[in-house]
């Protein structure tokens, strides 16, 4: 494991327009390709309640990860914090990048008055279910995803 990063080398920040390939990039490395082309497109249809939380390089401003949020509410629960992505450069890993990002998070849930952050993650992430406990997050549920193409 490399050493932790020094919080100073790392800026989260809201995401923006020059960023756009390098997260289109960063999404492939989650295992969704998209072009940049793709990604500006669904930035651009993401609501007001949610928002994408880049960690870069200070120095750089080159992105090493991401984290997109999205404010969910239903008529069953109270509204909660949806982690809706979490991908850190490959090179970049097991630094303390991903738990940046989610202290932003945390940060932006409490600016918002919510009470819950919530993650969903496939079943076969087993390295991220790891790291999610470690920070915290305990499983509530495991539920099946159905699909239907219209």
């Amino acid at each position: 494991m490399e050493a932790a990063i020094d919080e100073a080398e790392i800026l989260i920040r809201l995401w923006e327009e020059k960023d756009v390939p390098q997260l289109a990039a960063l999404s492939g490395e989650l295992g969704y390709p998209a072009t940049a082309a793709q990604v500006a497109r669904r930035l651009s249809q993401i609501g007001g309640a949610g928002m994408i939380l880049v960690a870069a390089n200070a120095s750089s401003g080159l992105p090493l990860g991401w984290i997109e949020l999205q404010v969910v509410t239903h008529v069953t629960s109270d509204p909660h914090l949806e982690i809706g992505g979490l991908v850190v450069s490959a090179g970049a890993r097991s630094r303390g990048i991903g738990s940046l990002l989610v202290a932003a998070a945390e940060k932006t849930a409490r600016d918002k008055n919510i009470a819950c952050l919530r993650v969903r993650s496939n079943i076969v992430r087993n390295r991220a279910h790891s790291f999610y406990e470690r920070l915290g997050f305990t499983n509530v549920k495991t539920s099946k995803v159905f699909e239907k193409a219209i």
